[in-house]
């Protein structure tokens, strides 16, 4: 008997599909409507965290690209299938069916560019959205965003978010959190930073991998020599480096420029969400859902094996599989 199996209030729980260090996620079936959605079960230590997320959820107007909150509760009981019990907390959110956006690059190698403007249009669309409601992300990466059952981009795991204004209304955030392959060189730094402007890094960093494949770099830190050019301004060391790697594809000079604006060191010199939006890259033509779907259907097994809602507690770029070290709380 699977011992994952048992009820919370009116769902079934399947089995599991991850863990995180706040949460375990578990896939779950409604039992009056059979819908599955992913059920979050909070570790008790970590229900801040829950109320950070529901908060955040309930805050943003409902957005297809972002991943919907289907109810929660403080306490449940958890009936196991093996007669035991226990209370807990859970959220229930829409299942991104088709699993992460990581695990297709991994496969399938970076997007053609008209695939990827159209996901890069998604995900900017859902932080502009969360950047609009008044809060900030603060752990943008691959493994937190979703494909849904038609392909559609589903942002996710809105655990870290912060006050865009900051604590004291002042515009600055101080907290060392996020995911240290994807956060913005003032964090690691530790200064003082804003919000918006860490979240544009951070999805600089995601664009570059789906058009790529590849991470731009282990981390960004004045130590890391790819990083280095970025921080001394030697963009042309970083894309000559990165072309005369094996299966890269060409950069256009609108990629370029797109890239080393959302990439700046300086935050000042980073994109607004509008600069992005009305950029010359973003606004060339994008391909459409069918075009998505036919290139992302040669990965299909990955929802197969992964029908997954995973609590970005993998970040496996290809230079780092240490997930103990770099999920930041």
């Amino acid at each position: 008997m699977d011992s994952d199996r048992g009820r919370i209030d009116k769902y079934i729980i399947l089995r599991t599909l991850g863990k995180g260090s706040t949460a375990t996620v578990k896939l779950a079936s409604n039992i009056e409507t059979g819908e599955k959605v992913a059920l979050k079960l909070i570790n008790p230590d970590k229900l801040s965290s829950m109320r950070i997320e529901l908060n955040a959820l309930q805050l943003v107007p409902e957005h297809p690209n972002i991943v919907k909150l289907i109810g929660f509760s403080n306490s449940s009981w958890y009936f196991r299938t093996e007669g035991r019990t226990r209370l807990v907390s859970y959220i229930a959110l829409e299942l991104g069916k088709n699993g992460e956006i990581f695990d297709y690059v991994q496969k399938l190698g970076g997007f053609p560019e008209s695939i990827a403007r159209r996901y890069t249009k998604e995900l900017i669309s859902a932080v502009e959205a969360l950047h609009n409601s008044g809060i900030v992300h603060r752990d943008l990466k691959p493994e937190n965003i979703f494909f849904s059952e038609n392909f559609e981009l589903k942002l996710a795991d809105f655990g870290f978010t912060a006050p865009i204004k900051g604590r004291n209304g002042m515009g600055l955030l101080g907290t060392y959190k996020g995911t240290r392959p994807y956060m913005a060189p003032e964090i690691l730094e530790k200064k003082r930073y804003r919000g918006a402007l860490t979240d544009i890094f951070s999805c600089g960093i995601i664009i570059f991998i789906i058009v790529v494949g590849r991470p731009p770099f282990f981390r960004a830190e004045r130590q890391n020599p790819h990083f280095q050019h970025i921080v001394n301004g030697n963009w042309e060391r970083f894309w000559n480096f990165h072309k005369s790697a094996p299966n890269t594809p060409d950069f256009s000079t609108e990629f370029r420029d797109l890239i080393e604006h959302m990439l700046a060191y300086n935050p000042d010199e980073r994109f607004s969400i509008d600069q992005i939006k009305n950029h010359s890259w973003i606004i060339k033509e994008s391909a459409s859902l069918e075009e998505a779907q036919r290139f992302l259907s040669a990965g299909s097994d990955i929802s197969e094996r992964n029908e997954s809602f995973v609590e970005g507690s993998r970040i496996q770029v290809e230079v780092n599989r240490k997930k103990s070290e770099d999920c930041v709380l």
